[in-house]
């Protein structure tokens, strides 16, 4: 139990750290772009860290890497942009990730004026 319950905690920990950065990313760019590009950005924000869990949870690849092990890195990441089709499973799973994190996100994001509504 003591596991499971330190890798839940880690695990939201992390998520909400990503999505509080990713909120403060959202805040500088709305003095940059136009309002109505913001959620197009972030979701391609999301969808590329989607592509980057995938890339550590199933293809095994570590930050370091892209010091250690560039080539082979960017070799793993243009197979699958270059044959798309022959990495279905990874699109799928990046995909799949995206519309959960995006889901999360745009919730949490909206939270507080749910709540402040509700008092």
């Amino acid at each position: 139990w003591f596991d499971a319950i330190l890798l839940f905690l880690s695990s939201t920990v992390g998520l909400l750290m990503a999505f509080i950065s990713l909120f403060r990313v959202e805040r500088f760019l709305e003095k940059l772009l136009s309002t109505r590009f913001i959620p197009l950005v972030t979701i391609t924000l999301l969808f590329l860290g989607s592509f980057g869990v995938y890339l550590g949870r199933f293809l095994r690849w570590n930050s370091w890497d892209i010091i250690s092990d560039p080539p082979g890195l960017f070799s793993a990441i243009a197979d699958r942009l270059i044959y798309p089709f022959d990495h279905l499973r990874t699109w799928g799973i990046t995909v799949l990730l995206t519309m959960v994190f995006c889901l999360l996100y745009f919730s949490v994001k909206k939270l507080p004026s749910y709540l402040s509504r509700t008092a």
